[in-house]
């Protein structure tokens, strides 16, 4: 099966769209039935999926709630790269590594990225 880092990104959004509109997972997975008569859905579901199982962190995946979700919720944001291009994929590998780092790690995600560019961008910039 495919991984769809992208879907990370999606599940925030999704939840802050949640949380915006003062829905519990209970009333979600209500509103997802009623949109889509085809899935069936629980709270329990719906919580496992946008926020994970408790102890893990939360998995690139998809599901059959995302298009009742994008009704729902209103569409999802576009995302700023074409998903299956290389940076885009690269780009949500990033996302999800800063998700699960420590404070400390955070910082060295960020000098290695200020290092890498400054080293490419004289290379590009010629």
């Amino acid at each position: 099966m495919p991984v769809y880092w992208a879907t990370l990104s999606y599940k925030a959004w999704a939840r802050r769209r949640r949380e915006e509109k003062g829905l519990t997972f209970d009333d979600l997975a209500v509103l997802v039935e009623k949109a889509d008569k085809r899935v069936t859905c629980s709270s329990s579901a719906l919580t496992q999926f946008l926020v994970g199982k408790k102890g893990e962190p939360l998995r690139p995946s998809y599901s059959a709630y995302m298009p009742a979700l994008n009704k729902i919720l209103g569409a999802a944001q576009p995302t700023i790269f074409d998903p299956e291009s290389p940076i885009a994929q690269v780009k949500d590998q990033i996302d999800y590594l800063w998700r699960i780092a420590t404070p400390e790690q955070r910082q060295e995600i960020l000098s290695a990225a200020e290092s890498w560019l400054r080293l490419i961008t004289p290379m590009i910039q010629r």
